[in-house]
This record gives structure tokens, sequence and C-alpha cells, in this order.
């Protein structure tokens, strides 16, 4: 992920765009990079690529990262354990902000 943000940070959104597809795909259960890329998308892209975005993470149903497990299992969220949508939003949000 850290790849990713450094093409964010120099503004080449582009290029961090490429990487975040290249990693999702490469490990679509690691929900930390999803996040990333769900808050990249809410910054540079339009409605349709979150949706898109949005879909693609639901199906892939990610299980791993460091943020994402602490999320997944902090008791407040235990009713929320299988609305990935809503756990992929909540991760998104406590990113650091990178602009």
């Amino acid at each position: 992920v850290s790849t990713q943000s450094t093409g964010w940070l120099e503004r080449k959104n582009k290029k961090a765009r490429e990487w975040f597809v290249k990693a999702v795909k490469l490990d679509p259960d690691h929900g930390d990079t999803w996040a990333a890329y769900y808050k990249f998308t809410l910054a540079h892209g339009t409605e349709q690529e979150l949706q898109i975005l949005v879909d693609k993470c639901v199906q892939a149903d990610p299980k791993h990262g460091e943020r994402w497990c602490k999320l997944r299992k902090a008791i407040e969220n235990w009713r929320n354990d299988g609305n990935v949508e809503l756990m992929l939003k909540t991760c998104a949000k406590q990113l650091p902000e990178l602009r």
C-alpha cells in the first residue's frame, strides 16, 4: 500500500490507480488495501468507479490486513462482521489523510 500512497502523494493519480488495481488483484483478501483504494477513489474517482470498487470488495470479502482485522474483531463491530461495505467505509475513515 505504501507504493500506491507515494504515487498518490506525488499527484500521480493514474499511476496510483494502476498500483491499487494491481494490489487488489494480487491479494484480494487484504482489506487494508481495499480501504486505501476506496479512500483514493473517494477523493479522485467518480461515483460509478466507487460503486464498482465497493462491489468488487464485497465479492472478494477480505479477511486480512492490520486495520481490517482490528476493525472486524472489535467488540463494537460484532454485528457488522458480514457487512463488507460498511467495514470498507469504516476502515477507510480510519486511514490517515493523504492529499
